[in-house]
């Protein structure tokens, strides 16, 4: 399948958005969430990214990621209007745990939070000009679908006042 533009990418964003505006139940819906938000990109999630991970934590005990993709994404998901502390105090945690095990090479460097009506990204190793965090409501997706470029294998370029100089030039 050819790789979708940044206007398809756009329009399935939205369409995305207002199909899971009112979705509540982490139990019920999370799984659905996750692949239907990875079709927006064109992306089988099954062919990425496994749910329920176990990892195993400092105390010898097991958790499960929600959403595991070794190396890339780590996402979190809690039902409608939960504290999305939680969620992230349970997904640094994680790979704090998955580095105890020595898996290092599948720390991912992006996590996401959801709890259907707001999306938190955090990209834990930024690069100059990048943002480590951002958070908006699941209606803005589209607005905000460029960050999410790490998941085709593409990064966002934003230039600088000396570039855009060199561009007009």
């Amino acid at each position: 399948m050819p790789a979708l533009s940044w206007n398809e990418i756009r329009q399935r964003a939205i369409r995305f958005s207002r199909e899971w505006k009112g979705a509540q139940d982490e139990r019920a819906e999370a799984q659905t969430f996750w692949n239907e938000f990875f079709d927006v990109f064109g992306i089988r999630r099954r062919t990425v990214a496994s749910f329920e991970e176990p990892v195993k934590s400092l105390k010898n005990t097991h958790h499960r990621i929600d959403l595991f993709w070794k190396g890339r994404l780590l996402a979190e998901h809690k039902s409608a209007g939960a504290n999305l502390n939680r969620a992230e105090s349970q997904a640094f945690q994680y790979i704090q745990e998955l580095q105890s095990q020595g898996r290092q090479d599948e720390v991912p460097r992006h996590v996401i939070l959801s709890d259907f009506n707001r999306l938190v990204l955090y990209n834990t190793e930024p690069e100059e000009g990048e943002e480590g965090r951002i958070e908006f409501p699941l209606g803005d997706l589209h607005a905000h679908i460029k960050h999410f470029a790490f998941l085709i294998g593409q990064k966002t370029h934003r230039f600088g006042e000396q570039d855009e100089l060199n561009l007009q030039a």
